[in-house]
């Protein structure tokens, strides 16, 4: 646990020397890489753990793949079925 946490103040001390626009197309190109991971999984792809820890990480921060979304919304739509 230690050296994760040198890992992250390491990080941390890196990007704040980064400016906005940096950071910003760094964290666009991320999530577009877990989404096509995400994907490849969802078709039968090999899962990988560092795909995992990174779809964790943004769950923790409210965000949802489109296969949770899409699940969440077939969830919702039964529901209104069967309360109808």
């Amino acid at each position: 646990m230690k050296k994760m946490e040198n890992i992250y103040d390491f990080v941390e001390k890196a990007i704040s020397t980064w400016d906005e626009e940096k950071k910003e197309n760094i964290l666009i190109h991320l999530v577009c890489l877990w989404a096509v991971a995400d994907i490849a999984e969802n078709q039968g792809g090999r899962r990988h753990p560092l795909v995992g820890s990174i779809r964790d990480m943004f769950r923790s921060y409210g965000l949802k793949t489109a296969a949770e979304i899409a699940e969440l919304e077939k969830r919702k739509e039964a529901s209104n079925e069967n309360d109808a």
